[in-house]
């Protein structure tokens, strides 16, 4: 299993640090990184089994979604990037099979459950908690390289194309990147090789991990019985040394945040916008 992520000079950080605990945890993985900012590829230059992309190199590609960046905002644009990030891989590099984590993931586990999980499918997706308006989470998501998979990338492909914001609006209540993925709740026929990710330690976070039961052993934090894989540190950033105060209890904290906190750097006040 090779992984993918995107980020920008907002979340070197970040993405160094994810990068450098999928690397401890996995001997052979690669992780491929769209370099989005000046600052991202030279500071993954001394880690092994990283692969740069460039931006120019991904919109050559697909001029289609480079055409949607004048009128789109940054952010939403990167989100947008996403599936084409992943063909770009499939196209250009010897992968079989692939996952795409955002820069703000750390794997406290090995990356070869997601392998487990994932076993003969061709797309697989992780909820996010009932009740959200999006029902996956594009955070998260592996892809094989074969006719199901990319025929789902494609789609979601085109959906970018039309529509990539935050707010409401979108075609048939299209929202950011992800939203489009919730096509696997409504229209569940509508491809074939999809598996809707039931292990809690991969892509846990902030708004699912209170309604887990979490513990420390010998073996790694465990999730309801099931390692912790990777967890999602949504919107968490370091500005000073101390712990930003958070809503949950106290031992997911200190298992999870506290540790992560020390490997952070603190942020800078501001960065300019690409």
């Amino acid at each position: 299993m090779d992984f993918a992520m995107l980020f920008d000079d907002h979340y070197v950080a970040e993405g160094y640090i994810c990068i450098q605990s999928i690397l401890e945890r996995n001997a052979t993985s690669r992780v491929f990184v769209l370099c989005l900012g000046d600052t991202v590829a030279p500071a993954l230059s001394q880690l092994d089994r990283v692969i740069p992309i460039t931006k120019a190199a991904l919109e050559a590609l697909f001029p289609d979604i480079a055409a949607t960046r004048p009128p789109r905002p940054w952010a939403p644009y990167v989100q947008s990037l996403k599936p084409f990030l992943a063909e770009y891989i499939l196209i250009n590099h010897d992968v079989t099979a692939l996952t795409y984590v955002d820069s703000d993931m750390y794997f406290w586990g090995d990356p070869a459950e997601i392998d487990t999980e994932f076993a003969g499918h061709s797309f697989m997706v992780t909820p996010r908690k009932e009740g959200s308006t999006r029902a996956f989470d594009g955070s998260c998501f592996s892809c094989r390289n074969d006719d199901k998979g990319k025929a789902i990338l494609h789609w979601w492909q085109a959906r970018c194309i039309e529509w990539c914001l935050y707010e409401e609006g979108g075609p048939n209540g299209a929202l950011a990147d992800d939203g489009y993925l919730n096509i696997f709740k409504t229209e569940p026929d509508k491809f074939e090789g999809v598996h809707i990710c039931a292990h809690p330690g991969i892509n846990a976070s902030y708004g699912n991990i209170h309604t887990y039961t979490v513990v420390q052993t010998e073996n790694g934090i465990m999730v309801n019985d099931r390692p912790l894989v990777c967890y999602h540190y949504r919107a968490f950033k370091k500005t000073s040394e101390e712990l930003q105060e958070l809503a949950l209890p106290e031992n997911i904290i200190e298992f999870i945040y506290r540790p992560y906190h020390v490997r952070l750097p603190i942020a800078p006040a501001a960065l300019p916008q690409e």
